[in-house]
């Protein structure tokens, strides 16, 4: 088994969302809040972990208070609590807030 597999199977996920985006530079996307997620998703916010697989190009992740990570083909990130982060193609480029650029049934996220 690879490292993902390993791992998804050890943190017991019960439900899965997946996003397949496609994004050309420059880009730069905010992660909705963790109450906002939750509430869209119908979820209590302590029951949600978000993860990001790069499949080509680079990236970079960010979380305040903390050093960005650039981020190459392969490389994934998990974080079990919808940490509020950033991930973006360039340090100038200003991020967009997530819902802004998904839609759920009924709108906006």
């Amino acid at each position: 088994m690879d490292v993902l597999s390993d791992t998804l199977r050890v943190v017991r996920l019960t439900g899965a969302v997946f996003l397949n985006a496609k994004l050309a530079a420059p880009w730069a996307i905010e992660s909705s809040p963790p109450d906002e997620l939750a509430h869209y998703l119908r979820l209590p916010s302590d029951c949600i972990a978000l993860f990001h697989i790069l499949v080509r190009g680079q990236g970079w992740f960010s979380v305040p208070g903390y050093t960005p990570v650039l981020l190459g083909p392969g490389d994934a990130i998990l974080l079990p609590r919808s940490t509020p982060h950033v991930m973006y193609s360039d340090h100038r480029t200003v991020p967009v807030p997530i819902r802004s650029v998904i839609r759920n049934r009924r709108g906006m996220l």
